[in-house]
Protein backbone atom coordinates (compact mmCIF):
# COMPACT_ATOMS: atom_id res chain seq x y z
CA UNK A 1 0.00 0.00 0.00
CA UNK A 2 1.48 3.35 -0.96
CA UNK A 3 1.68 6.38 1.29
CA UNK A 4 -1.06 9.00 1.48
CA UNK A 5 -0.20 12.36 -0.06
CA UNK A 6 -1.94 15.68 -0.61
CA UNK A 7 -2.31 16.82 -4.22
CA UNK A 8 -3.57 20.12 -5.58
CA UNK A 9 -3.37 23.71 -4.41
CA UNK A 10 -5.55 26.65 -3.49
CA UNK A 11 -9.15 25.56 -2.94
CA UNK A 12 -8.70 22.22 -4.73
CA UNK A 13 -6.83 19.72 -2.54
CA UNK A 14 -7.27 15.95 -2.51
CA UNK A 15 -5.76 13.08 -0.55
CA UNK A 16 -4.31 10.52 -2.93
CA UNK A 17 -2.79 7.08 -2.53
CA UNK A 18 -0.55 6.35 -5.49
CA UNK A 19 -2.66 7.38 -8.48
CA UNK A 20 -6.03 6.93 -6.75
CA UNK A 21 -7.94 9.80 -5.11
CA UNK A 22 -9.19 8.62 -1.71
CA UNK A 23 -10.68 11.84 -0.23
CA UNK A 24 -11.53 15.40 -1.16
CA UNK A 25 -11.80 17.96 -2.50
CA UNK A 26 -10.79 20.10 0.47
CA UNK A 27 -10.98 23.89 0.45
CA UNK A 28 -7.46 24.31 1.85
CA UNK A 29 -4.20 22.44 2.32
CA UNK A 30 -4.74 22.70 6.10
CA UNK A 31 -8.13 20.98 5.88
CA UNK A 32 -6.58 18.15 3.89
CA UNK A 33 -3.82 17.77 6.50
CA UNK A 34 -6.42 17.69 9.28
CA UNK A 35 -8.33 14.94 7.45
CA UNK A 36 -5.28 12.67 6.95
CA UNK A 37 -5.56 10.67 10.24
CA UNK A 38 -9.23 9.87 9.66
CA UNK A 39 -8.64 8.86 6.06
CA UNK A 40 -5.70 6.67 7.08
CA UNK A 41 -7.84 4.97 9.74
CA UNK A 42 -10.64 4.37 7.23
CA UNK A 43 -8.22 2.73 4.80
CA UNK A 44 -6.61 0.46 7.41
CA UNK A 45 -7.26 -3.21 6.63
CA UNK A 46 -9.81 -5.18 8.68
CA UNK A 47 -8.47 -8.35 10.30
CA UNK A 48 -10.14 -11.28 12.05
CA UNK A 49 -9.15 -11.48 15.73
CA UNK A 50 -10.25 -13.59 18.70
CA UNK A 51 -12.25 -11.71 21.34
CA UNK A 52 -10.21 -11.32 24.54
CA UNK A 53 -13.30 -12.06 26.61
CA UNK A 54 -15.16 -14.97 24.96
CA UNK A 55 -12.67 -16.15 22.32
CA UNK A 56 -15.08 -15.88 19.38
CA UNK A 57 -13.51 -14.52 16.19
CA UNK A 58 -14.74 -11.16 14.85
CA UNK A 59 -13.67 -8.50 12.34
CA UNK A 60 -11.31 -6.06 14.09
CA UNK A 61 -10.27 -2.62 12.83
CA UNK A 62 -7.12 -2.32 14.95
CA UNK A 63 -5.23 -2.92 18.18
CA UNK A 64 -7.80 -1.09 20.30
CA UNK A 65 -10.67 -3.23 18.98
CA UNK A 66 -10.24 -6.55 20.81
CA UNK A 67 -13.74 -7.29 22.18
CA UNK A 68 -16.61 -8.56 20.04
CA UNK A 69 -19.83 -6.53 19.98
CA UNK A 70 -21.61 -8.91 22.40
CA UNK A 71 -18.86 -8.60 25.03
CA UNK A 72 -18.65 -4.83 24.57
CA UNK A 73 -22.40 -4.57 25.11
CA UNK A 74 -22.21 -6.70 28.29
CA UNK A 75 -19.21 -4.81 29.73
Amino acid sequence: MSELQIAGKGQSNWIVQGTRTVAGPFTSHGNAIAALPGVAARLRPVTVQPCLCCGDHFKSIGKGNRLCLSCKRDA
